[in-house]
């Protein structure tokens, strides 16, 4: 489509131009097009600069959709180096943690995440990604302008890998907002055998959230 078109434009125009790499693997995820983002983000990763932390998100994302939930762990893992506070990332990797049956792990993940989100002295913050070098820089004001082009175009059908979370089994809400951390702390509890907790978990989520149908169908 044209978002596709303006990011082909764009990297032709800048080859180096990182941001550019990560959108087109973000227009492609969104299209549904998995094999061809994760190649477009290895494009992304092997060069400097851009998001990093989000870029690693959706790794890890692709990896989930690929079935390599290890592998997805590890690169939230290292997306959670770069930005530590990021309430997203700590709710994602407490997903996984809990397909992977580590359960505890997933109740501590999920609590951080709550707590960071609720918390207005810990704002997440992801660190500066190193500089990209003179050499890369002269080129990109046509980029820019294509890859900025394409980002907008794009957004309906590929929502940002930073905010989201994807999961196979409908048992866990997929999205990053406190009902949905609430819920899936829930989750964890109610697989550690702390039903009552569980119960609690739900009943926060719904006070967030009141139409939360997943929440509504565990308190039935």
């Amino acid at each position: 489509g044209d978002a596709l078109a303006a990011l082909a434009r764009a990297i032709a125009l800048e080859p180096r131009y990182t941001e550019a790499h990560y959108n087109l693997a973000r227009v492609l995820h969104g299209a549904g097009r998995g094999a061809e983002a994760a190649t477009a983000l290895q494009g992304a990763l092997a060069l400097p600069g851009g998001p990093r932390a989000a870029m690693l998100q959706l790794a890890a994302r692709l990896q989930e959709d690929a079935g390599h939930l290890d592998e997805a762990l590890a690169a939230l893992d290292a997306a959670l180096e770069i930005a530590p506070r990021k309430p997203a990332l700590h709710h994602n990797r407490g997903v996984l943690l809990h397909r992977l049956a580590r359960h505890a792990e997933a109740l501590a993940a999920h609590e951080q995440a709550l707590a960071l989100t609720f918390s207005p002295t810990l704002a997440p913050r992801e660190a500066s990604p190193p500089a990209a070098g003179a050499a890369n820089a002269t080129g990109t004001a046509g980029a820019a302008g294509a890859a900025s082009t394409a980002s907008t175009a794009s957004t309906a059908g590929a929502a940002s890998a930073a905010s989201t979370v994807h999961t196979a089994h409908t048992a866990h809400a997929a999205g990053s907002a406190p009902a949905d951390m609430h819920y899936n702390r829930g989750n964890a509890l109610q697989a550690l055998g702390r039903a009552d907790e569980a119960r609690a978990a739900y009943r926060r989520a719904l006070a967030i959230d009141a139409r939360h149908a997943l929440a509504l169908y565990d308190l039935a």
